[in-house]
């Protein structure tokens, strides 16, 4: 299986190139409340080495030009507070039944009214920022997934050609949904369970592999400076960087 430049595999890259591009929705789910985590605030607001998960989705992996909508709900004037001083521009909408909905409720919530395409990001969620542009650059229907190093994965069955078929949690396969979906809003109705559950209408779908950082759990968070910190520093190598990974003084660990 090719994965070249991170997408699986080559022959379906359908990454902008020539002729109209639609601008991508960046939507944010940050409703949730961390159960998992057990540090009493929303995800979204816990540090990753020197900054905040939201900080870091905002001011690296987004760019100043993207249309970005965050999706709150517990601690939802906190979240969104800091959301709108990092990102002025960024559209703020509240999922008010975010305890007893789960993530495709915000999403569903996000996507609504968006005539063109969404990303859809879990407010846990850290990309390495190349990995995400080439998510936000699709044209069509793409989904993230990575090799296998979850816990309690949502297994991606992929055919032969890359393309992803199913999802499972009984099925073992190498890899694993990360929760990062590029869709076309009206094309997938509204959920209120998990996103995975959303995208069953796309399927079969290109899949990209990006390489990703989940805070989920303590152990999550723990190892996540490190992980993270190699990514940034990955970008400053290469000079890119959409935000401020530029002052090397920032970055994580």
């Amino acid at each position: 299986m090719d994965i070249r430049d991170g997408l699986v595999p080559s022959k379906f890259r359908k990454l902008v190139g020539t002729g109209v591009h639609m601008q991508t929705t960046i939507v944010i789910n940050a409703a949730g409340c961390g159960s998992r985590l057990g540090m009493g605030v929303p995800k979204s607001l816990v540090r990753v080495g020197k900054r905040r998960i939201l900080d870091w989705q905002l001011n690296e992996m987004c760019a100043p030009t993207d249309r970005v909508k965050i999706v709150v709900g517990y601690m939802g004037h906190q979240v969104a507070k800091l959301a709108k001083n990092l990102f002025p521009s960024i559209e703020i909408l509240t999922n008010p039944d975010w305890a007893t909905t789960k993530t495709a409720a915000s999403l569903s919530l996000g996507k609504a009214g968006v005539s063109g395409r969404v990303l859809s990001l879990d407010g846990d969620l850290l990309v390495h920022p190349e990995d995400f542009r080439r998510m936000v650059e699709c044209q069509s229907d793409a989904i993230g997934v990575t090799p296998v190093i979850s816990t309690q994965p949502v297994f991606a069955k992929l055919s032969d050609s890359g393309a992803c078929e199913s999802f499972s949690f009984q099925q073992p396969t190498p890899w694993e949904w990360t929760g990062l979906v590029n869709f076309n809003a009206q094309a997938v109705p509204d959920g209120k369970a998990n996103v995975f559950e959303m995208m069953h209408c796309i399927l079969p779908a290109t899949t990209v592999c990006v390489r990703t950082v989940e805070v989920d759990t303590a152990e999550d968070l723990r190892q996540a400076p490190l992980i993270w910190s190699a990514m940034m520093k990955d970008i400053l190598k290469k000079g890119f960087s959409n935000g401020l990974a530029e002052n090397s003084r920032l970055l994580a660990g």
